[in-house]
């Protein structure tokens, strides 16, 4: 996993292939019940979280195509780690 994907993620392919890669991966990988490494999903969020693209993991979060878990939320929250206003819909977490 780490040595196809982290080495991905710095080189100059856009986004939204790499993050739709990343999802069809994890989708494949649940159809045959294989567990996902929580940095599968670290990967997806960041690269996101990156681009501004919070609805987005937001979509992936309310549809579970990123299964939440305490791991999950403590990368995709960097705003509230740095003191900033988070920009999640807060019926979900408390800001």
């Amino acid at each position: 996993y780490k040595a196809v994907f982290l080495q991905l993620e710095d080189k100059p392919i856009k986004y939204q292939f790499m993050v739709s890669v990343l999802v069809e991966y994890i989708r494949s990988l649940s159809q045959y019940s294989v567990p996902v490494e929580h940095f599968l999903y670290e990967l997806v969020i960041n690269l996101l979280v990156r681009h501004n693209r919070y609805y987005q993991l937001h979509q992936f979060l309310q549809y579970h195509v990123v299964n939440d878990s305490k791991h999950v939320v403590s990368c995709a929250r960097p705003g509230r780690r740095a003191g900033k206003r988070c920009p999640w819909p807060c019926r979900y977490w408390r800001c």
